[in-house]
């Protein structure tokens, strides 16, 4: 998500709690830098200080006592793990949602799950629904073609990720993800895809494909 999308959705929520002639306050400011902090340093492959700049980011939100962002902040957490093919974790996002939840954040947690019924993807954001449609239908030519109409970097690989979850990634689509990650140097991503594209390609009889890309990754380690 762009910087300036993420920026305008914290501007966003203090406006309709305070009104637009209030200043904004110094913790939306910094939990987002925070959160783009973390973004960057773990899809580059830095997880350490990614993680704690989300850790930073949640003591800023938790200043606010806002459930609302604190929950939108760990589901983020679940994305950029989910578009690095990782286990998206989420038990800080289920103990909020025991408390307060809305069904947007359920529908997202479930999309991210690879989890979705065709009610539920209309409630996603809007840039994902057309990727999420042909995933629960495992229509894969259908993903390739709807994850290449989302223009912001990051939710094509989150969507791609969901698709690799679901089985619905076929050789397209993970040389799609290889592109994006490798366009935007996001090295974790980058050798997360490629190590799926390998296994793709060994299954499928293409050992000369596949020795191609295990030289790549060899190249590109650590």
């Amino acid at each position: 998500m762009k910087r300036g999308v993420v920026f305008a959705f914290f501007v966003t929520i203090f406006l309709w709690a305070c009104g637009a002639s209030e200043p904004v306050p110094d913790w939306t400011i910094a939990a987002f830098n925070r959160l783009e902090d973390f973004k960057k340093a773990y899809l580059e492959g830095n997880e350490k200080i990614g993680e704690l700049q989300f850790q930073k980011a949640v003591g800023e939100i938790k200043k606010s006592g806002d459930l609302d962002i604190l929950a939108k902040a760990y589901l983020t957490r679940m994305a950029v793990r989910t578009a690095c093919l990782e286990p998206p974790g989420g038990e800080g996002y289920r103990k909020i949602a025991e408390v307060e939840t809305r069904e947007t954040h359920r529908v997202f947690h479930d999309f991210l799950a690879g989890k979705m019924g065709e009610r539920d993807i209309l409630l996603l954001p809007e840039r994902y629904r057309e990727a999420a449609s042909c995933i629960a239908r495992g229509d894969a030519k259908g993903t390739v073609s709807a994850l290449r109409r989302i223009s912001d970097p990051l939710s094509r690989l989150i969507a791609a990720g969901v698709a690799v979850k679901t089985g619905s990634a076929d050789e397209e689509t993970l040389q799609l993800a290889v592109a994006t990650a490798s366009r935007e140097g996001w090295k974790k991503a980058l050798l997360a895809y490629l190590e799926r594209l390998r296994d793709l390609y060994e299954k499928s009889g293409h050992p000369d494909k596949a020795e191609a890309i295990a030289r790549r990754m060899a190249l590109l380690s650590p």
